[in-house]
């Protein structure tokens, strides 16, 4: 077999299992969260880049907990746009608004979406799914 056959019989192959893997069905759930986990983050703070790699750690004990994990980028004005939306999407304008320095959690209770706590890079992981549990309950 040349190369220009099997490169073709690859592209052929490949066709083929793409779309299925892109039509993939998705499993959405109607349960709201009980609790957010709100980083306020921007990609210049030194906070945020010791708290991203401990928060993406929490997040599979925390999506157990049924908690949301969202990531708030302050990083430059289109990034802060977007972060502005997100967060009036979630209702929690508020909560972001009173406290949006960079480097922080926000946890933020799931019924009222009010705040709960404010923690930071000094709190250890288990403070964070404590404070975090206290807001779901």
């Amino acid at each position: 077999m040349t190369r220009r056959t099997l490169f073709k019989s690859l592209i052929a192959s490949l066709a083929f299992a793409l779309p299925a893997a892109w039509a993939a069905p998705v499993s959405v759930s109607d349960t709201a969260p009980t609790a957010m986990l709100v980083q306020v983050h921007a990609d210049w703070c030194g906070s945020c880049k010791v708290l991203d790699p401990r928060v993406s750690d929490l997040q599979q004990t925390l999506n157990a907990e049924n908690v949301l994990v969202v990531k708030l980028d302050y990083t430059d004005k289109a990034t802060t746009a977007q972060a502005n939306r997100l967060a009036a999407a979630l209702g929690i304008t508020d909560a972001v608004a009173a406290n949006n320095g960079t480097g922080t959690l926000l946890v933020i209770r799931g019924d009222d979406r009010s705040l709960a706590t404010v923690l930071t890079r000094s709190n250890s992981d288990e403070d964070i799914v404590n404070a975090v549990k206290a807001a779901a309950s």
